[in-house]
């Protein structure tokens, strides 16, 4: 996560919940940038690096 955390305009929302299990939403990534294209590659970069596909 500390590389994600680093990219330009990567925030991190934690919802404070206590316990996890598959499929339970515990957080989320806003990202932020000067253009669409720049917040689209800078998504690209982020899931790139924890392994997901984007939707």
């Amino acid at each position: 996560w500390e590389s994600v955390l680093a990219l330009p305009g990567a925030h991190l929302h934690l919802y404070g919940k206590l316990r996890a299990s598959r499929g339970r939403k515990m957080g989320h990534l806003t990202l932020t940038g000067a253009t669409q294209q720049q917040v689209r590659e800078t998504a690209q970069q982020a899931a790139r690096m924890l392994g997901i596909a984007l939707a």
